[in-house]
């Protein structure tokens, strides 16, 4: 039958996606430890004249803001 179920929906029925990221940090890395890796080199291109976009995603409550804005201190984020 090649109708749909009754009740079914066609947004339900999606197929499996794959992502792929540069960098994938833990919760035990430093503010330094992703600044070295991996804003450092983008930091150097925009010195140069390059466009550059640093986009952090993540669920909710895993540091995102924090590694973007930090803390005091040896704790500064991305943007001073």
């Amino acid at each position: 039958d090649p109708s749909p179920r009754r009740g079914s929906s066609p947004r339900r029925e999606r197929s499996a996606k794959a992502y792929a990221f540069d960098h994938v940090y833990d919760q035990f890395c430093s503010q330094e430890e992703v600044y070295t890796q991996y804003v450092a080199p983008f930091a150097a291109k925009y010195a140069s004249g390059y466009h550059v976009t640093l986009f952090a995603y993540g669920q909710t409550g895993t540091g995102k803001t924090y590694t973007v804005f930090g803390g005091d201190g040896d704790e500064r984020g991305i943007v001073p």
